[in-house]
């Protein structure tokens, strides 16, 4: 049903900015979800972000690294420290860091910025 909604309005948008979303954050896997719609997607401008917590894990930022890399090695990636609230712990430097070693190699652009919409009252 989503995928439909994105073609219908994919010749009238530009730029997409797509979140994926790590299994440990929702309670289940959508993968192939998420590789469908970046394959739909990338005929526009795409970025894809990934927002990782303390309990993320380095095999599940690998995998949606090598999702995005298989799809296109050029897709930017933006990885996310969440914001602390509710049940989510932010993520240490340490692991941060380790994800963005780890996406540097299989993808051109890797970028490391925070949930600026949080800084500014917007959940």
């Amino acid at each position: 049903m989503q995928l439909k909604r994105l073609k219908k309005v994919l010749p009238l948008i530009s730029i997409i900015s797509m979140d994926i979303k790590l299994p440990s954050m929702v309670g289940q896997e959508l993968w192939g979800e998420h590789g469908v719609f970046m394959e739909i997607a990338r005929e526009k401008d795409l970025y894809v972000k990934l927002v990782i917590e303390r309990e993320s894990s380095t095999t599940e930022i690998s995998k949606a690294i090598s999702l995005i890399a298989s799809v296109d090695r050029s897709i930017p990636l933006i990885l996310q420290p969440v914001t602390p609230h509710g049940h989510c712990k932010a993520p240490s430097p340490d692991l941060m860091l380790k994800a963005q070693e780890m996406a540097l190699g299989p993808l051109r652009d890797v970028r490391v910025i925070p949930q600026t919409h949080v800084m500014m009252g917007q959940r």
